[in-house]
């Protein structure tokens, strides 16, 4: 049993870290430090870290798929969806753009009975 606790330990740092990174190098891509700006590789970098929990990563995708800009075709829902899972864990940028917007968890929480 110890075997399996230590393997599920370093997947989870792994992948930690593994998102840590490749937010990393989306921002790299998307403001062109070290390399040629490439908002396309930045946004495949940002998902990619995006979907292994970065909230950072999360944010920078809805901002990129909100904005609709640089090449990257906006999609409205999916920015929405980023920006709740990074709300969720407790990034300010989302909870603000969210709360602009009228999507505030308190204001989903109170919408939620007239929704069924």
């Amino acid at each position: 049993m110890e075997n399996i606790q230590e393997k599920e330990k370093l997947v989870t740092e792994l992948t930690e870290k593994l998102g840590k990174e490749s937010y990393a190098l989306g921002y790299a891509y998307y403001c062109g430090e070290g390399v040629e700006v490439n908002y396309r590789k930045a946004l495949e970098y940002f998902e990619k870290a995006a979907n292994l929990g970065e909230a950072r990563a999360q944010f920078a995708t809805g901002y990129m798929y909100h904005l609709g800009q640089h090449a990257i075709e906006g999609n409205l829902e999916k920015a929405v969806k980023w920006y709740q899972l990074a709300a969720k864990q407790g990034n300010a940028d989302a909870k603000y753009i969210l709360g602009s917007m009228g999507l505030s968890e308190e204001q989903e929480k109170a919408m939620s009975p007239l929704k069924k």
